[in-house]
């Protein structure tokens, strides 16, 4: 879940639907996986970094287009998460 003040996951959010509407998908296996967490700071709001893989396959941008490899890569992603409701948010998430 994210808070409605995370403007990367509200961007990434509408750019996913956007391809998704426009035919676009995936070749292969496009999943990520968390490889590494580092230590939480902090109470709430708590900051936590994340080192997460793409897997390299291919990505079909738009109905009818040639589909273009990527070649996956590591990322490393800051979260800031915030407690409410009975359950943690993301209020920031930053992508290195």
């Amino acid at each position: 879940m994210n808070a409605p003040g995370c403007n990367f996951c509200q961007s990434t959010a509408k750019s996913l639907a956007t391809f998704h509407a426009n035919g676009g998908s995936y070749v292969g296996d496009a999943s990520w996986h968390v490889t590494e967490v580092g230590k939480p700071t902090g109470t709430n709001p708590v900051k936590v970094s994340a080192y997460v893989k793409v897997n390299p396959h291919k990505v079909v941008s738009k109905r009818g287009a040639s589909p273009k490899t990527d070649p996956g890569r590591l990322m490393l992603f800051d979260f800031t998460l915030a407690k409410g409701q009975d359950r943690w948010t993301v209020k920031n998430l930053v992508v290195n």
